[in-house]
C-alpha cells in the first residue's frame, strides 16, 4: 500500500522521505547505543539498520527509475508539443491559403458574371444588328423591285409614247397621202 502511494509521489519527494529516515535511523542508532549495552541488543541494532539500508536502496532505485521516466515524459511532452505547434502552424498557413483561394474564386466568380452580362449584352447588339442588316437587305431588295418596276413602266410608258407618235405620224401620212390622193 504504501508502495502504490510512494509511486504517485513526485521523486523528489521521495528523496526527502529517505534522507528524512535516514536522519530518524542515524539518531536511532545513537540514542540506541547509548543506552543498550548488551549483545543481543547490539544484534537487533546491527540487523535494523541493514533493513534500513536495503530499505533505502530500494527507494534509491524507484527514485532513480521515477526520475528517468520523469525525464522521458519531459522529452515526450516536448515533441507532443513541438509536433502541436508545427500543426497549428500548418492549419493556419492552410487556413490563410484557403482563405486566399476564396477571395480568388469570388474574383473569378464576379468577373465571369461580368462576362457573361458583356456576352449577353454583344448577343443583344448582334441581334439588332442582324435585324437591322435584314431590312436593310429587303428595303434594297424592295428599292430594286421597284426601280424595276419603274423602269419597266417607263419602257412601257415609252413604248406607248413612241407608238403613239408613231401611230401619229401614220395617221398625219395617211391625211398627206388622203390630201394628195384627193
Amino acid at each position: 500500500m504504501e508502495r502504490t502511494s510512494l509511486l504517485d509521489v513526485s521523486p523528489f519527494t521521495v528523496l526527502e522521505y529517505i534522507r528524512s529516515s535516514v536522519e530518524i535511523l542515524m539518531s536511532m542508532k545513537e540514542d540506541t547505543s547509548s543506552s543498550l549495552h548488551g549483545d543481543s541488543q547490539k544484534s537487533l541494532l546491527s540487523e535494523h539498520p541493514r533493513n534500513y539500508e536495503e530499505m533505502i536502496r530500494k527507494f534509491e532505485e524507484e527514485s532513480r527509475e521515477h526520475i528517468r521516466l520523469e525525464q522521458q515524459l519531459k522529452l515526450y511532452i516536448d515533441d507532443m508539443q513541438e509536433q502541436i505547434d508545427n500543426s497549428e502552424k500548418s492549419s493556419k498557413q492552410l487556413k490563410e491559403t484557403l482563405k486566399l483561394k476564396a477571395e480568388e474564386i469570388a474574383s473569378l466568380k464576379e468577373r465571369l458574371n461580368d462576362s457573361l452580362v458583356k456576352c449577353d449584352e454583344m448577343k443583344r447588339k448582334i441581334e439588332i444588328l442582324e435585324k437591322k442588316h435584314l431590312i436593310e437587305e429587303s428595303e434594297k431588295a424592295l428599292q430594286i423591285q421597284i426601280d424595276k418596276s419603274q423602269a419597266n413602266k417607263l419602257n412601257d410608258f415609252n413604248k406607248l409614247k413612241r407608238m403613239r407618235v408613231k401611230r401619229a405620224d401614220n395617221d398625219r401620212m395617211q391625211t398627206v397621202k388622203e390630201a394628195i390622193a384627193g
